[in-house]
């Protein structure tokens, strides 16, 4: 099933076409933005723009999505509860005595 997805992912990416926008290039350092164009087979198309995406220092985003998202991707490779471990001891790094003990604990251990 997940090679199965992944292949449809796979395939979609190939449909995908990044092109520079001159318009949105000018923009570049104060702004950073983009502009998304969905064709469908039926020749109509949906566009949409955005200048300062989540994510960009102007618009950073919230501690708890941050949270989500870095247990989200680090599951991909560490169990659960080695997670919520790390993240515990990232929540707490200004109270660390033993800063030694603290890096020794970062070292990944596999799922």
């Amino acid at each position: 099933m997940k090679a199965t997805r992944e292949m449809r992912s796979f395939n979609s990416c190939s449909k995908i076409k990044v092109v520079p926008g001159p318009d949105l290039n000018k923009l570049v350092p104060k702004e950073r933005g983009a502009k998304v164009r969905l064709l469908s087979n039926d020749g109509s198309s949906l566009e949409t723009s955005i200048r300062d995406p989540y994510g960009e220092p102007e618009v950073p985003p919230k501690e708890e999505a941050m949270k989500n998202e870095f247990k989200l991707l680090a599951t991909t490779m560490l169990s659960l509860q080695r997670v919520i471990e790390l993240m515990v001891l990232v929540d707490d790094l200004n109270k660390v005595q033993n800063i030694r003990r603290a890096v020794n604990s970062l070292y990944f251990k596999s799922v």
